[in-house]
């Protein structure tokens, strides 16, 4: 039997549409809706509140990536930033790196059970990204 909701089930998760990766991408859009409808929304905001709406949802992302559905996040990240086929090549390489990194940083997140505060999460990704900026040449390993 399918469970009609996250939370109000006890049912067998085997059922092949549960989690719903219809509902992942309906949390997200309305994660989306939200954030960009807030006049106190910034650039510089953006993450911590996704990760803020990821910790709100945290059971339902648990069971997602346990169960292997996570990728919607990629691939939701994917198409709100307009990665598509018609754009040139070097825009499209840099808007997946961005959207498989951030996606990325989120399910390692949620793999270790999502022990940080968004507002921690966020730090630690602000001072990643400013230590590969400040440190890029040390990336490379040279023979």
């Amino acid at each position: 039997m399918r469970p009609s909701s996250f939370s109000g089930s006890t049912s067998s998760f085997t059922t092949p549409a549960w989690p719903s990766t219809r509902h992942a991408r309906f949390l997200i859009k309305t994660w989306t809706h939200e954030f960009e409808s807030d006049p106190d929304s910034q650039p510089w905001t953006v993450f911590e509140s996704l990760f803020c709406h990821m910790k709100k949802h945290q059971a339902f992302y648990e069971v997602l990536h346990t169960t292997g559905r996570d990728n919607v996040l990629r691939i939701s990240l994917r198409e709100k930033i307009g990665l598509t086929q018609e754009l040139a090549n070097e825009e499209a390489y840099r808007k997946a790196f961005f959207a498989d990194g951030i996606s990325g940083w989120i399910e390692e997140w949620i793999e270790r059970g999502m022990p940080e505060t968004p507002g921690e999460l966020n730090e630690s990704l602000r001072r990643y990204v400013d230590d590969v900026l400040s440190n890029l040449n040390q990336l490379f390993v040279r023979p």
